[in-house]
């Protein structure tokens, strides 16, 4: 990610909240599910392979706001998140090595 002066973990996880929250905009705005896909795998080309699980999370947290008021206190499960996209990485990546 610092080839496109994404310096810190920070950095990439903010960015991609937005890129994520960019995309739930689309879908609760009637924008077609073409282009909606396009936005999603266009984010997963760029490097942000973790979007479908990233926006899954996010349209969680819109859904249990009583639970979760402020995007901070949704951060550990956003961490969740990722690190679960990370080991199932590492699991088809190891498991192609076998």
């Amino acid at each position: 990610m610092t080839r496109q002066a994404y310096n810190s973990w920070q950095t990439v996880v903010n960015e991609s909240i937005v890129r994520a929250a960019v995309i739930i905009y689309m879908m609760e705005n009637g924008f077609d599910n073409q282009h909606i896909q396009r936005e999603m795998l266009d984010q997963v080309v760029r490097d942000f392979r973790w979007m479908p699980e990233l926006v899954n999370a996010l349209r969680n947290y819109i859904g249990s706001r009583s639970q979760y008021p402020t995007l901070n206190d949704f951060y550990p499960e956003i961490e969740r998140t990722l690190n679960e996209y990370l080991k199932k990485e590492q699991e088809r990546i190891l498991k192609s090595l076998k």
